[in-house]
């Protein structure tokens, strides 16, 4: 049997402020978001916090300043196996993004199936 080993998918976030936003789909039954990388910036001050659509909050809320950029993860040697999120199974993964900002960047994750340790 061949060593399970899924693909790590980038993904563009152009998220408007003010609310809470999409920022990768549902992957399905059975299946479920992990995430390694999370690069962005804001137009003006406000904050962030990230969260799947159960809704359960995977950090803190936390400020930005204006044009300054948050990174969480590594974009490089990246272990599928420790993610810095986990997202319930068939849930989005969103943001919260506080009424003063958009927010712009990448994510980058795989869709893991619960035979593989999705929970």
């Amino acid at each position: 049997m061949a060593a399970y080993e899924p693909n790590i998918n980038p993904a563009v976030v152009n998220l408007a402020k003010n609310g809470t936003r999409d920022m990768v789909a549902a992957p399905g039954a059975g299946l479920a978001i992990w995430v390694y990388y999370i690069n962005g910036t804001t137009d003006a001050a406000g904050t962030v916090s990230f969260l799947d659509s159960t809704p359960t909050t995977h950090t803190g809320v936390m400020p930005l300043a204006a044009t300054k950029t948050l990174v969480l993860g590594s974009s490089t040697a990246i272990n599928w196996r420790a993610p810095i999120i986990k997202c319930a199974v068939n849930t989005k993964l969103q943001a919260t993004l506080s009424v003063n900002s958009d927010f712009d960047g990448i994510v980058q994750y795989a869709i893991i199936d619960a035979a593989h340790g999705a929970a």
